[in-house]
């Protein structure tokens, strides 16, 4: 972030030395964010077999947290709600999206049948600890309600 602001800082210094210390003021200084892009951490097969289960329940949250602080400010509520939709809008978690969100291929990594934990870094101890915690958190195993 600081390399960001630094960056606009030095450009709007050429043009307006005052610009950057009133955006900042005046809380503007993100606005140049339209639409929510992801970088993608899971955009193709390969890509999953250097995440564990773990890495995965932890992204998942760290998303969750971001989309709901973005929530909280209303220039942001429409991005975030595009971005739900855009994880929710298939039926299931049945199968591993090239087009999905990572938040989706997330949850598909966390809830999805053995063949989803197959895909991580360690798949054994994926399938393992997702037992134990459908021991502890006993979800529908039918996907098709999720």
């Amino acid at each position: 972030m600081e390399f960001l602001l630094t960056k606009i800082k030095r450009s709007r210094a050429r043009n307006d030395p005052g610009s950057v210390q009133r955006a900042v003021s005046t809380g503007k200084i993100m606005d140049f964010i339209k639409d929510l892009h992801e970088s993608r951490m899971t955009k193709d097969n390969g890509s999953s077999q250097r995440l564990t289960y773990t890495d995965c329940g932890e992204r998942m949250y760290l998303i969750l947290l971001a989309l709901e602080t973005m929530r909280q400010f209303s220039q942001f509520r429409l991005p975030v709600q595009r971005y739900c939709k855009k994880t929710a809008g298939f039926e299931s978690y049945k199968y591993y999206r090239i087009m999905g969100t990572d938040l989706y291929n997330f949850v598909y990594f966390l809830v999805g049948n053995d063949s989803a934990q197959r895909k991580l870094k360690d798949p054994d101890s994926a399938i393992e600890l997702k037992r134990k915690q459908d021991c502890l958190w006993p979800l529908s195993t039918d996907t098709s309600t999720v």
